[in-house]
């Protein structure tokens, strides 16, 4: 069974292939009240970053409670959360004899308040961590619960390059470059764009795709409410409440703008097909990446990925094997690896093989879902 929160117009559950999906209703208006309420105090600094009303017990309190009770008269054998720990004692206290596994694909458990999250941790019986940048923090900030700690990777599909086909036709010396992601500071799209503005003054057949969703940039986004690193947490200061994607283009040369496109989110498909028609790949991240999934999805393609050495990308790529890594925020580093790729084309498709060789040995779904089915078996057994 999988759980989500209900949007209007949802049906209350649904069967697929063998999952049955239920969508749990939105909570009571005061509990909708007090989120906003809380989330005010969170975007005026008025709470400590590590007491955060996300990470609270009240936070979609309605929503936990609910799925607790759902699962007790299914008798769940083993239940997965993914990020909010806050969940784990109410589906404990209605379950207690299930196995409760705890995925994090973030730094939450280092980053937020010891006291809330140390009951939370001792009624899970297995985390999962999609890196071990996450797992190896974990197990320092809580050498008690260290032995309960696995690392599985993230993955793709490599079926789903079959149906895609043929690339567009394009210019022979056009050269692309693609950015997959959130459109938000912490993935350090800013820096991306002062690095083409110098790329497009030097490559005029070089192109820009920003491909990802768009939204106003909030006063406490709770990926970085909660950083203790300054060069995350100076990103609120900078660009909280802000237009981001206004400011980018705010901030294009007159040659580079002519050749970035920012598309906001797009379809599955398309995105497969902006893979495929691309050349290099770049994620300039800021904020520590768990893994970094489009890295591997670039890869299935054949194209090398530049990226900041941050979290766990370099788990991911090999430095300067199937990528190359430069430091969060250096501008000058960014546009000179990038340089280094458009003119060398031998490298970076050799780059490419091997980013691709790595991704179908290491980092496919099905192996991902043996790593993840084995952990549920050793915990179960316990």
């Amino acid at each position: 069974m999988c759980y989500s929160y209900r949007e209007p117009g949802q049906p209350e559950s649904a069967t697929l292939d063998g999952v049955e999906y239920k969508w749990i209703e939105p909570a009571p208006a005061y509990d909708r009240y007090l989120r906003k309420a809380r989330k005010a105090l969170d975007v005026f600094g008025l709470i400590p970053p590590d007491h955060s009303y996300f990470a609270s017990s009240l936070y979609f309190r309605h929503y936990g409670h609910r799925i607790a009770q759902d699962l007790q008269s299914d008798r769940a054998d083993i239940v997965h959360v993914q990020n909010f720990s806050q969940f784990i004692p109410t589906i404990k206290k209605y379950n207690p004899s299930a196995k409760l596994i705890l995925h994090m694909h973030c730094d939450w458990l280092i980053e937020l308040n010891r006291r809330w999250l140390q009951p939370r941790l001792a009624a899970t019986d297995a985390i999962v961590c999609c890196s071990g940048y996450y797992a190896n923090g974990i197990r320092e900030a809580w050498p008690e619960f260290a032995s309960r700690v696995h690392v599985v990777y993230n993955g793709i599909n490599p079926e789903e390059l079959t149906g895609i086909g043929e690339a567009s036709p394009r210019p022979r010396e056009c050269f692309r470059i693609l950015f997959v992601g959130r459109v938000v500071p912490d993935k350090g799209v800013h820096i991306l764009i002062e690095a083409f503005n110098g790329l497009a003054e030097e490559f005029p057949h070089a192109e820009l795709a920003i491909v990802g969703s768009i939204s106003k940039y909030p006063r406490a986004s709770p990926s970085i409410h909660a950083s203790k690193e300054l060069m995350v947490r100076e990103l609120s200061a900078k660009f909280g409440g802000m237009a981001y994607e206004k400011y980018l283009r705010n901030h294009l040369t007159p040659a580079a703008a002519e050749r970035v496109t920012i598309t906001g989110a797009v379809s599955r498909t398309e995105l497969l097909c902006r893979y495929r028609d691309s050349d290099l790949l770049v994620l300039p991240s800021i904020l520590p990446e768990g893994f970094g999934i489009p890295i591997i999805e670039a890869a299935s393609w054949g194209l090398p990925t530049v990226a900041t050495r941050r979290g766990g990308i370099p788990e991911v790529i090999v430095d300067g094997e199937t990528g190359c890594l430069v430091e969060a925020g250096d501008t000058a580093g960014l546009r000179a690896a990038i340089a280094d790729l458009v003119r060398d084309d031998v490298r970076r498709r050799r780059m490419g093989q091997a980013a691709r060789a790595r991704a179908l040995e290491f980092f496919t779904w099905g192996q991902i879902v043996e790593q993840l089915e084995h952990v549920y078996e050793i915990t179960y057994d316990k």
